[in-house]
């Protein structure tokens, strides 16, 4: 009863393994061909596919220690009421396990000794010509059946990963983008989906200040299948240049499983020429003076117009009527006091003097704010204090701009 519980469990694992696709269209010939009935010494001598093996030689040895001639015959019968043993078992022959598709990869224990020539016998290897008379034992054949030896899984190829063509030395001013294109062909076996590789900058400390697009890792960018192809694929990275020079950047392939693959001596000597504002640019927002009108003398309740100017230091492009990326010139510290003054005319709002003139300002491109400014009734010098921001995400730096206006 206890024999026959076990092989209901080991059967029961069966449902919650994962299928075996390699084995599905022979399922149906291999259930036809297995005797109803068998002598018990004969199941020792059956031979099956890699992965089915250990579930089916439970089955043996509990046939064998049933002494049973057919699955029929592992019926359990009745038991009477003083019994504490289940009174039925729903038994799963094994031709419904095959069925299933369903197999447990055996748990290979450590090699002593790897087979590559001839076949494991117990705890050595002997020729493919000799029959094993031994037990199991830990020896290993290298990929495949024989001998009782355990069995080793297959040593997984590595992706074949060619250079079919890369895009040319890129020239770009400062503040300016640029794509980097890789086309690479591999094999099918094992096959690539999209995601599967990475092109990773691997010289990326080389890089710094003066060329960006990469991340801490240095992940520039992921493989995509061309339409069509199961084996050709393009990387895209974009990259931007900080300040002037000329810098050569070099990437290699990566698969998640496998790690580096080739093709190897992948590079770009990419140039970077200064831009018309001649600043160097550094990651993210930022902004540097770059002129303001002068101060001037007015007199009680006067408008005159100002401007002022700001280089996009950073490598973000400002965008005029976009929340989050628009520049507005504001008053530091969101000083409303110039605005009860009745200094505001035609302001955004009341801290928020103008934004600026371009719809779009680049990295590196300079921006002109234009606005204008009735002078207070009582005569005296007023400041206004003045910063960029980006409502919505934050200030820009405070570089100590401000304007002195006499009112006489």
């Amino acid at each position: 009863m206890l024999r026959w519980s076990s092989l209901v469990l080991v059967l029961g694992l069966v449902g919650s393994t994962l299928p075996l696709k390699a084995f599905a269209e022979s399922a149906s010939s291999r259930t036809e061909a297995m005797p109803d009935s068998f002598e018990p010494a004969a199941i020792a001598d059956w031979h099956f596919p890699a992965g089915i093996n250990p579930i089916l030689r439970e089955e043996q040895l509990t046939l064998l220690e049933e002494n049973a001639r057919s699955i029929a015959q592992l019926s359990v019968p009745p038991c009477d009421a003083d019994s504490e043993v289940a009174t039925t078992v729903a038994p799963m022959p094994f031709a419904e396990a095959l069925d299933s598709l369903q197999v447990v990869y055996p748990q290979t224990a450590p090699c002593c000794r790897i087979c590559t020539v001839g076949q494991a016998c117990g705890n050595t290897c002997i020729s493919a010509r000799f029959t094993c008379h031994v037990g199991l034992g830990c020896a290993c054949n290298a990929g495949g059946f024989g001998g009782g030896g355990a069995v080793l899984p297959p040593t997984p190829a590595r992706p074949s990963v060619a250079l079919v063509s890369q895009s040319s030395y890129p020239r770009l001013r400062v503040g300016a983008s640029i794509e980097l294109t890789v086309v690479v062909e591999t094999g099918l076996s094992p096959l690539i989906f999209d995601g599967d590789l990475e092109m990773r900058v691997t010289n990326s400390s080389d890089l710094a200040g003066v060329l960006r697009g990469c991340d801490e890792h240095g992940l520039l960018a992921y493989n995509r299948s061309q339409s069509g192809s199961l084996t050709r694929h393009t990387f895209k990275g974009l990259i931007q240049g900080l300040s002037a020079g000329t810098r050569r950047v070099r990437v290699g392939l990566f698969h998640r499983t496998y790690g580096q693959v080739g093709p190897d001596g992948v590079f770009w000597d990419v140039t970077v020429d200064a831009n018309s504002s001649g600043y160097q640019l550094s990651e993210g927002w930022h902004s540097k003076w770059a002129g303001q009108s002068p101060y001037l003398a007015m007199a009680p309740g006067q408008v005159a117009q100002f401007w002022i100017r700001f280089a996009n230091a950073g490598t973000e492009t400002w965008q005029r009527g976009v929340w989050g990326r628009q520049v507005n010139l504001a008053l530091n510290g969101d000083n409303k006091e110039p605005f009860r003054l009745g200094m505001a005319v035609n302001w955004l709002w009341d801290d928020r003097i103008a934004t600026t003139a371009n719809a779009l300002v680049p990295p590196g491109e300079v921006a002109e704010f234009r606005f204008a400014v009735r002078a207070p009734v009582v005569r005296g010098l007023y400041a206004l204090n003045l910063r960029p921001v980006v409502d919505g995400l934050n200030w820009r730096e405070d570089q100590g701009v401000f304007w002195v206006i006499e009112v006489r």
